[in-house]
């Protein structure tokens, strides 16, 4: 059951993602708050999206010094000096997954871009949501007639 939730989860972010865009271009809303606040669901989905398409990279079956040996080949064009396989060196955050060899050479099968990316959107998840917290507390409260200062 959990496996099958962490399949379909993408595809939730990815629906949720489209939904929130496409609200977001048609009510047109002009409460400040609630803009930022729907960007920072926006950035959220797309990190996770990204977080998922670094962990897709992971995967080493059926076995992880083949699918470490011809991802080099497919990226440098020879295999050849590495000498012998030792294993596979995962991390959850930041994303990695490095194939380690005897001859001190090593691989990330996670893209290079995936990390600096997820980083981004979560530091726009954190923008959004301080901007959406500071016109939320701002407020748009109309002023008394003693702060106006028109004093009558």
């Amino acid at each position: 059951m959990l496996l099958l939730l962490l399949s379909l989860s993408p595809f939730v972010a990815f629906l949720l993602l489209v939904f929130m865009s496409v609200h977001m271009m048609a009510t047109g809303t002009r409460r400040p708050a609630r803009s930022w606040a729907e960007g920072a669901v926006i950035s959220a989905c797309l990190a996770y999206l990204t977080y998922a398409w670094g962990s897709f990279h992971k995967f080493t079956f059926p076995e992880a010094g083949e699918t470490c040996s011809s991802a080099v080949s497919a990226v440098s064009g020879r295999q050849t000096g590495l000498g012998e396989f030792l294993g596979v060196e995962y991390g959850l955050f930041p994303l990695k997954a490095e194939c380690k060899w005897a001859g001190g050479g090593s691989f990330d099968l996670v893209p290079a871009y995936v990390n600096p990316l997820l980083y981004t959107f979560l530091a726009a998840v954190v923008a959004c949501v301080a901007a959406a917290l500071y016109f939320r507390l701002r407020g748009s409260r109309v002023p008394t007639k003693k702060e106006s200062g028109s004093g009558e």
